[in-house]
């Protein structure tokens, strides 16, 4: 095979630096289609309800416990959710 050009190395990430430099991640740009601004208000909102619930637990002497039996319930319940 004489005829046959050989074949140039390339390497991983060559032409990254021909590219601009992007500002925000991936993950935080606000694209056509992207779900940000649906989840944003529930996402808040059970952030708010978690630091509420651990401020009153810190406020009062007595902890906010659940029975036994229904932590694998909640468990299966909260991962449905997912």
């Amino acid at each position: 095979m004489a005829g046959t050009p050989k074949r140039q190395s390339t390497y991983p990430l060559s032409y990254s630096s021909r590219h601009k430099p992007r500002r925000w991640p991936l993950v935080l740009r606000f694209v056509k289609g992207a779900i940000h601004a649906d989840i944003l208000l529930p996402v808040v909102l059970h952030s708010a309800w978690a630091a509420l619930i651990v401020y009153l637990n810190n406020l009062t002497d007595g902890d906010f416990a659940l029975p036994n039996g229904i932590i694998p319930s909640l468990s299966i319940v909260v991962g449905l959710m997912l």
